[in-house]
């Protein structure tokens, strides 16, 4: 849904940016081009209303082996998960 970026004028990148830094998350976002450099600090010349955090996070299902806190569910019955007879990760 680009409801939100669109309304902002925003990229959907600097929108979920955004939404980390009024989570109060420290953000380092990463990146060797210069526009997307530009457009990762162009951040605070607006704001999300509660409504827009709201929707934003209810997208969050911690499905990332990235994001999810405890991400061995993940590895052990996902889609793209280890065999515990294939790895030695388990051992």
């Amino acid at each position: 849904d680009l409801s939100i970026a669109e309304a902002k004028g925003k990229s959907c990148a600097q929108v979920i940016l955004r939404w980390l830094l009024q989570r109060k998350i420290q953000v380092i976002p990463k990146s060797t081009s210069p526009g997307r450099m530009a457009a990762n600090a162009d951040l605070f010349d607006f704001q999300l209303s509660q409504e827009e955090m709201d929707q934003i996070s209810a997208l969050d299902r911690y499905q990332s082996a990235k994001t999810n806190p405890n991400p061995m569910s993940h590895f052990l019955t996902g889609p793209d998960s280890f065999e515990k007879g294939g790895t030695d990760i388990f051992d």
